[in-house]
């Protein structure tokens, strides 16, 4: 068993979990997602256009991690993302394999999601966790993905 700060921490081998995604919430998303490309050679795999959350994302490979490029459409959802920085990082995201029993570990742990369920995404299901329930950190639960 594993200590964190002093605190036991739950061997939790049954869980399989792994770094999906970081998402960084930005002011404008094209010379963002341009510096990754032509800085780190990062590569554009898929965009995203929520309309009804007023969103835009542009999902960027690294190895086998992806970087979320968030533009809120939204002016005042984007000051308050942003928070009067030009960009910011807004969420760790991992893919888990048993989202539910996750879930009611954090819940146990005293964890707050921003939902009271998982939202259904078609292919898979997510969730967000309040940041001052979870370390000051707001994480997404991603389970289903291919």
């Amino acid at each position: 068993m594993s200590t964190v700060s002093g605190t036991p921490a739950t061997d939790r081998a049954d869980v399989a979990a792994q770094l999906h995604h970081v998402g960084l919430v930005v002011q404008d998303a094209e010379p963002v997602v341009t510096f990754l490309e032509q800085a780190f050679g990062l590569q554009v795999v898929e965009t995203i256009i929520d309309e009804a959350a007023g969103m835009r994302a542009v999902m960027l490979s690294v190895g086998s991690v992806q970087v979320e490029i968030v533009e809120r459409g939204d002016a005042e959802a984007r000051r308050v993302a942003l928070d009067g920085a030009p960009a910011r990082l807004d969420h760790l995201a991992f893919e888990v394999s048993d989202l539910d029993d996750v879930l009611a570990t954090l819940r146990a742990l005293g964890a707050e999601s921003e939902t009271e369920s998982p939202i259904d995404l078609g292919d898979r299901s997510t969730i967000f966790l309040r940041a001052a329930s979870a370390l000051g950190v707001r994480f997404q639960l991603l389970s289903g993905t291919e």
